[in-house]
């Protein structure tokens, strides 16, 4: 099931580049609807800490700092969820960890506030303002 995943985000990557290319491809999809789903499957991974589905995204150069409507992204929902091992992922293949949700929370404050320890320490290695406060 896994591959299958992988499989359909990559072409789903793929067809998300132009509509020029989904229109001659024969696609009904609209560019931003392609891109709609894909930052739900992108938030998705982050909250699972699915490296696997992760790796597919960093590997297609997808923005991994494209915020939700909360302006949650990739890196605060894999730091505020636990999963060190998407985090590490993340902010290796360059994920903004200074990156602020819309009342200013980061994945740092984030990690803090769920007690999420090991997470915390990796995330105060960044070149954030230590002293970041939230609105």
């Amino acid at each position: 099931m896994r591959r299958f995943s992988a499989l359909c985000l990559a072409l789903l990557l793929g067809l998300a580049g132009t509509g020029a290319q989904a229109a001659a491809a024969g696609y009904a999809v609209a560019p931003a609807d392609i891109k709609s789903q894909l930052d739900a499957y992108l938030f998705d991974a982050a909250r699972r800490g699915d490296t696997a589905m992760l790796a597919e995204f960093i590997r297609s150069g997808y923005d991994l700092d494209r915020a939700d409507g909360k302006g949650y992204t990739a890196l605060i929902l894999a730091a505020y969820n636990g999963r060190k091992d998407a985090v590490s992922q993340l902010l290796a293949a360059g994920a903004n960890p200074c990156a602020e949700d819309r009342r200013g929370n980061t994945a740092l404050l984030g990690a803090i506030f769920k007690g999420e320890v090991v997470i915390a320490r990796q995330l105060m290695r960044a070149e954030c303002a230590p002293n970041h406060r939230n609105h």
